[in-house]
């Protein structure tokens, strides 16, 4: 026991000590938000329409329209690029009951019980949201509370009282306005976060972020290295969110250069100078974070890997690094101080990006037909005829579609009853008859893993395409009649797989010898070079 104190003692004065040894401070960089989607291309300004349903509604017309969104670089219009739809209510009864609770009191020296009353109070009131560019119909924002069958959103408990009868009275007295307090507070905390949802996803505003710095406690450089500190810190306060950062850059080139002489002069890895190595690097990576220069703040946060001490500071600096690269990289921005509005002064129609206000659909038929997305997928039909253009997958309908080179506009989806194969990238799809979820044989688009003239190895996908099955298929390919793909386990691989190929007397003495896996050995690459012994021993 007397160890154990001892160490946490120890440990205790090692953490206090390390604590000395520097302090933060923080402060606010003003700078643009830069929005994670890009829409500006196709809307530029937005417009409400809000609905209510049923006759209880905590809010009028216009005290919705009050608390509704309004954005810093869009322009809200009668009838705008983009429509924003509330939908409200109806609020539908699901529970009402009286919880009766038992409570013991001390009554001239005895426990006597006795009980008390209150409502439980459970409802459901629908809210949901869409954002929707107006050109296209395409949704680029939806969201909804309590939407679904016998979701309740509406809780809560009344006081209690000593009586049922007490109880009952006031539940006739003031059930409207609870009911209504209630329903204006959830209402509020949607709105709320769909504000915020959808400022931080399409709109540029000015913002302060807040950054740290580290200053030093007893050490010899303390002094003038907080000087230096301070300094940067007094010039970052200054700098506005649409004044470029060169000023800052130029008024601070005499403690860059101080901060950057010492980044190598303590060892991450020391107890005494591992707080010196973080303070250091860590300001280099927060100004340069501040002053827009991902590249230099991703290479001295990493820097610190190696120092145990403030990895929450480390962490979250690295977090904020990653976004801001990603969506300066989206917008094609080298800052986030900006002296131009991006969605009116538009400055991407010279670059190739990717829209979020239009789908998937729409982007690729563009593309195809501005010629900015190649024609390097094609489709086969079964009389032979091959079509050019783009083969994409949509997760919404679990659906390939293919965009023709020559009508872009006017994609199809991809059939395995019209379609016998297609390549979408780099890989090859082939129309197959096997069993699908439902144990039903049908002509299916499997993944192609081999392919030569005499033999196809094929890999199962699900009906939605969305997730690949680790399920194997060989097809023979004997001309216009092909073999029925053999599907196999690696339970039955041997057997299975030597009679489907004994037409080639290699194979099946080369399957029992375990060449080509078994069932605790099968992989791609050994069912790869089965196809090619097959095609090897055919003439």
């Amino acid at each position: 026991m007397k160890g154990i104190i001892t160490l946490t003692v120890c440990l205790c004065a090692c953490l206090w000590a390390s604590a000395q040894k520097n302090s933060s401070e923080r402060i606010s960089c003003n700078l643009y938000h830069l929005p994670e989607r890009l829409i500006y291309d196709e809307i530029k300004t937005y417009s409400y329409s809000i609905i209510f349903d049923g006759e209880r509604n905590p809010f009028s017309l216009e005290e919705i329209r009050k608390k509704s969104l309004t954005f810093e670089s869009f322009k809200e219009v009668e009838k705008g690029d983009m429509e924003i739809r509330y939908r409200f209510g109806p609020l539908t009864f699901r529970d009402r009951k009286i919880v009766v609770t038992k409570q013991t009191r001390e009554v001239n020296g005895k426990k006597e019980e006795y009980k008390i009353y209150h409502y439980d109070y459970v409802a459901s009131y629908p809210m949901t949201v869409s954002a929707s560019n107006t050109k296209n119909g395409f949704v680029v924002l939806s969201s909804e509370r309590g939407t679904k069958s016998g979701e309740p959103n509406v809780l809560f408990s009344t006081k209690t009282f000593r009586s049922e009868t007490e109880l009952l009275d006031y539940w006739e007295r003031s059930q409207n306005k609870l009911i209504n307090d209630v329903l204006a507070n959830n209402v509020n905390e949607f709105i709320s976060f769909i504000n915020e949802a959808m400022r931080n996803r399409f709109d540029f505003f000015r913002t302060k972020e807040y950054q740290f710095f580290f200053t030093l406690k007893k050490v010899d450089i303390a002094d003038k290295f907080n000087a230096q500190v301070q300094t940067i810190i007094k010039t970052m306060s200054n700098i506005t969110a649409n004044e470029p950062t060169e000023r800052a850059k130029e008024e601070l080139a005499t403690q860059i250069a101080y901060l950057e002489e010492l980044k190598d002069k303590y060892k991450p890895t020391d107890k005494k100078e591992d707080v010196l190595f973080f303070s250091v690097n860590y300001n280099l990576a927060s100004l340069y974070y501040c002053l827009d220069d991902m590249e230099k703040a991703e290479y001295y946060i990493r820097r610190l890997d190696e120092v145990k001490e403030d990895r929450s500071y480390r962490n979250d600096l690295s977090r904020s690094i990653a976004i801001a690269r990603e969506r300066m990289s989206k917008h094609m921005l080298d800052t986030r101080h900006l002296d131009y509005n991006p969605v009116t002064d538009f400055r991407l129609a010279d670059k190739k990006y990717k829209s979020d206000a239009i789908g998937n659909a729409e982007y690729e038929a563009r593309g195809m037909l501005d010629g900015t997305t190649t024609a390097t997928d094609y489709i086969v039909l079964y009389d032979g005829t091959q079509l050019n253009g783009k083969v994409t997958f949509s997760e919404n309908d679990g659906e390939y579609m293919f965009y023709s080179e020559t009508q872009p506009d006017k994609p199809v989806t991809l059939n395995p009853a019209k379609h016998r194969e297609f390549i979408s990238g780099e890989n090859m799809y082939f129309a197959a008859k096997y069993k699908d979820v439902r144990d039903v044989l049908a002509l299916q688009f499997a993944l192609v893993h081999y392919r030569s003239k005499y033999i196809m190895l094929l890999e199962k996908i699900t009906a939605q395409y969305a997730q690949r099955e680790r399920l194997y298929m060989l097809l023979k390919l004997t001309g216009e009649d092909d073999d029925k793909p053999m599907d196999f386990s690696p339970l039955s691989m041997k057997k299975d797989i030597s009679k489907y190929l004994e037409d080639c007397i290699i194979i099946p003495e080369r399957v029992k010898s375990g060449e080509y896996g078994n069932l605790l050995s099968v992989t791609l690459d050994k069912l790869k070079k089965l196809c090619e012994d097959y095609t090897a021993c055919k003439p």
